[in-house]
């Protein structure tokens, strides 16, 4: 895992949860990426077989609902922007 200071929190999240995802070990893992749920979709073809990413940890700690991210991208694309809201309203 390569960080830096520039990197954007969602940046960081991508990055912190590869090394913890399960997504390698999927029978419909498109060999290359991970944290398809967080990072977005996978520019590969998917075969899409069975998912397991209601087994992982970033799922569950991310509240997530649906499957197959690798093939239907991030799972949440407005979180972000939720917090990006909330934090302009703080300051």
């Amino acid at each position: 895992m390569s960080i830096s200071k520039s990197m954007k929190l969602e940046e960081l999240r991508i990055e912190f949860a590869k090394p913890i995802c399960i997504c390698k070990a999927c029978p419909s893992y498109p060999k290359e990426g991970a944290a398809f749920c967080r990072a977005g979709k996978s520019e590969k073809e998917i075969q899409k077989e069975y998912c397991i990413c209601y087994r992982c940890w970033v799922y569950r700690s991310d509240g997530l609902k649906g499957e197959f991210f690798c093939a239907e991208g991030k799972a949440r694309e407005d979180f972000w922007e939720e917090i990006k809201k909330k934090e302009k309203d703080i300051k």
